[in-house]
């Protein structure tokens, strides 16, 4: 992303990232991942970098800044695992104004020299750094406000500020301060101090820091008696006097031969049975890392339990501004004593060792004398083997030259079987797009054909189909079958009344053989009145009943023809089935009323009977007239087969 001015890279559990690429990058966001280490060349591509965020990783070590990062003004490096920072590693960094080095749980020591144009410098929440070095803050010329709050500080030595010119703000506060004369120079600053309160003596407690050292009465603090020239044996305990006084009782601060600042915490323990060096039966030199080997009594002397060769050298004891120097050395008596016993040792080893090797050559020559003949026989077993393995490298090379042979052989048949195999591809493609080109050119031709004649066609169909005239036709046939129809139905009306004729004259001929001459006048009447209900009426057709265009059966196509199957019921007509279930009725309440009719005038025998018998019949005739009502209905185009063979007429049209 090299057009980018700022970028957030938080919590993406990166462990390393180089940007050697030049980019425009302003601000950096790398807090919240797991760097380890941290390498500032890897950032040599961002020479415009102004801000960089490295906070709440897991950063131990920090190497020398990069000259590239000239740019940078903001850098925090707070919540990371330091426990020591050196100048040398921030000196580089020669615009860097801005300094965050908040919550490192490890730290003890900084040092931060050359910060030439540092303003703000943040320094809190460090639980481990007790002792800031005097020289810590030189050369930061540029520093304005100094955060010191909420760390192990008890003391600080005015020579760590005097030399910050431009110092403005001083925050001292959350420390465990020890009010006394050292800290009396806070009074004589000109710059601004938070509220910081006093820790301890005791009735100095919560106070203001500035109020209690104001009413101190101190006197300087000097060194009475101390240890010039130690000397001791390896691996032996060895203490280390520095006796101070001064009002109030001053703290030694001692310093190892190796830079490093040791204070008085608590008492040691008198007996060190725990430690793992009283049980070292050899020259324990891993115990140089071990921090609890060299301690500060109470009464300001150092202790050096387990003394290495490392320990020799100058320690300084340091009260106020009080200062002496100790010399520690090692006694190296006891060591002569030691490289003499060891010269006589290794001596009588050497002899040992050279007696024991004139015994073993000894032994060699004898058994090499007795095993001669052996020899001789492993030696002409050696020549076998020699001269087999000259033969089986004959033959392996042999078989190396038929093995590359038969491989040159088979290479050249398969380049020129699959040079014959890529000209017949060839050839064989080309033959395909011939064939698919003039394929295609074909099948071309005759979809363009076929379509013409669908077109001729169907302009062909359509001229003949307004040539013709299907609805004239169908209208004519339509009048031919209804005028069928009519002299059909007139046809069975007089048949029907020739029998009904035929019936009367018969009833007639009975009630004459009968003497019935009182009933005649009134059956004749009642036939005559029967008579006229049958057969004066007049048949009215419905001539829009059926709606059918006039249309030949040998002119209609398959198509058509399906079309008129599918329209016409197969089932009778409910107006034909209802005709000729009335003629049924008819024909047998006329065989009933003959039934009756004879057996009314048969022999009287009561006058009573002869009335119901009246009674009944004209109740039957009553209803008899109700049901001799003929209609003839006219179905629709499509009606049965059998009902069309009874039209002799239509049934060759049909």
């Amino acid at each position: 992303m090299p057009f980018a001015s700022h970028i957030t890279l938080r919590h993406n559990h990166i462990q390393n990232i180089e940007c050697n690429n030049r980019s425009k990058l302003v601000e950096l966001d790398l807090s919240e991942n797991h760097f380890n280490s941290l390498n500032w060349s890897n950032f040599d591509g961002l020479n415009r970098l102004r801000l960089l965020n490295l906070s709440s990783n897991f950063i131990r070590h920090l190497t020398r800044g990069s000259k590239n990062l000239i740019d940078l003004q903001e850098l925090d490096l707070s919540r990371n695992s330091f426990a020591v920072i050196d100048g040398g590693d921030l000196s580089a960094f020669l615009n860097l104004n801005r300094l965050h080095l908040n919550y490192l749980k490890r730290l003890e020591r900084v040092s931060l020299e050359g910060l030439i144009e540092l303003r703000y410098l943040s320094l809190t929440n460090c639980p481990l750094l007790a002792h800031i070095n005097p020289t810590s803050f030189d050369g930061l010329n540029s520093l304005e406000t100094l955060d010191l709050r909420r760390n192990a500080l008890t003391s600080m030595t005015r020579k760590l500020v005097e030399n910050l010119s431009t110092l403005a703000s001083l925050q001292l506060a959350g420390n465990k301060w020890i009010c006394d004369c050292e800290m009396t120079w806070i009074n004589d600053v000109n710059f601004l101090i938070d509220d910081a309160k006093c820790s301890r003596p005791r009735h100095y407690a919560s106070l203001n820091l500035t109020e209690s050292t104001g009413n101190l009465t101190c006197s300087e603090p000097v060194i009475l008696e101390h240890t010039i020239v130690a000397k001791k044996a390896i691996g032996k305990s060895v203490i280390l006097e520095c006796l101070v006084t001064g009002t109030p009782r001053p703290n030694v601060t001692w310093i190892s031969n190796r830079g490093r600042h040791m204070m008085y915490r608590e008492d040691p323990q008198t007996s060190h049975s725990p430690n793992i060096w009283h049980k070292a039966t050899y020259y324990a030199s891993h115990l140089d890392d071990i921090e609890e080997r060299v301690k500060v009594l109470k009464n300001g002397s150092l202790l050096i339990e387990y003394v290495l060769r490392t320990d020799a050298g100058i320690y300084y004891c340091q009260a106020g501004n009080a200062s002496a120097a100790v010399r520690f050395r090692l006694d190296f008596s006891i060591i002569g004593r030691i490289e003499l016993y060891t010269c006589l040792i290794g001596l009588l080893t050497a002899v040992g060792m050279g007696v024991l090797a004139l015994v073993i050559s000894i032994i060699k020559y004898l058994a090499w004398l007795c095993s001669k003949e052996q020899r001789q026989k492993r030696k002409s077993v050696k020549q076998i083997l020699t001269s087999l393995g000259t033969y089986k490298s004959a033959k392996f090379d042999q078989l190396h030259a038929y093995k590359t042979a038969k491989i040159d052989a088979l290479n050249k048949y398969k380049t020129r079987k699959v040079s014959k195999m890529k000209t017949y591809k060839k050839a064989t493609f080309g033959t395909m797009y011939a064939q698919t080109t003039r394929m295609r050119v074909y099948y071309h031709e005759q979809v363009n054909r076929i379509r013409e004649q669908c077109l001729q066609q169907s302009l062909k169909l359509r001229e003949s189909y307004k040539n013709m005239d299907y609805a004239g036709r169908l209208r004519e046939q339509y009048t031919c079958q209804l005028s069928k129809v009519r002299d059909y139905s007139s046809e069975q009306l007089s048949k029907l009344h020739a029998q009904y004729k035929i019936q009367q004259q018969h009833l007639i001929k009975l009630m004459e053989l009968l003497n019935m001459t009182s009933c005649k006048s009134a059956i004749e009447a009642e036939c005559l009145r029967t008579e006229s209900l049958l057969f004066d009426f007049d048949l009215d057709f419905d001539q829009h009943a059926v709606h059918v265009p006039p249309m030949k059966m040998d002119e209609l196509d398959e198509a058509d023809a399906e079309s008129l199957m599918m329209n016409s019921d197969p089932s009778p007509h409910p107006k034909r089935k209802r005709l000729h279930k009335k003629r049924h009725l008819t024909d047998e309440h006329s065989d009933d009323e003959d039934d009756i009719l004879v057996e009314n005038y048969g022999p009287k025998e009561d006058d009573g009977s002869h009335l119901n018998n009246e009674s009944r019949l004209r109740k039957k005739r009553r209803q008899k007239q109700h049901r001799t009502s003929v209609v003839v209905e006219i179905g629709n185009y499509g009606t049965r087969q059998e009902e069309d063979e009874e039209l002799p007429c239509c049934s060759d049209k049909v």
